[in-house]
């Protein structure tokens, strides 16, 4: 987010908006690609397990199994945040719990002072 929204500036908020989707969507790509190998490891471990009897070997694979499914399912939740698409009348503001007030002010005396310089000289 730019400096000018945190100060509460309407300046940009859409080119702010745009880099923001496409970094979310981006990450969400990466997160999915990530789950991915996360269930394909979980499988193999499982069929490793297989092979294995021991007391609780059920149980473990069980709970592998319900790893897997709650993974694909935030892939699933995932690939509607890679869909997601602004609706067309979507009005941009800048949350107003985001604008501090001391920022603001920092800058405006800093932008004061300069000008102040400048008028002296």
């Amino acid at each position: 987010m730019s400096l000018d929204s945190l100060l509460g500036r309407n300046v940009g908020l859409e080119n702010d908006l745009a880099y923001t989707l496409r970094a979310v969507q981006s990450t969400a790509r990466q997160s999915q690609n990530q789950i991915s190998g996360i269930v394909t490891a979980l499988g193999e471990r499982c069929s490793d397990l297989a092979a294995l009897k021991f007391t609780g070997s059920e149980t473990l694979q069980s709970q592998l199994v319900a790893a897997s499914e709650a993974l694909l399912q935030a892939t699933a939740t995932l690939r509607n945040v890679l869909t997601f698409e602004l609706p067309p009348d979507a009005a941009v503001t800048v949350a107003q719990h985001l604008v501090h007030k001391k920022a603001r002010e920092m800058v405006e005396r800093q932008a004061n002072g300069a000008s102040n310089d400048e008028a002296q000289s």
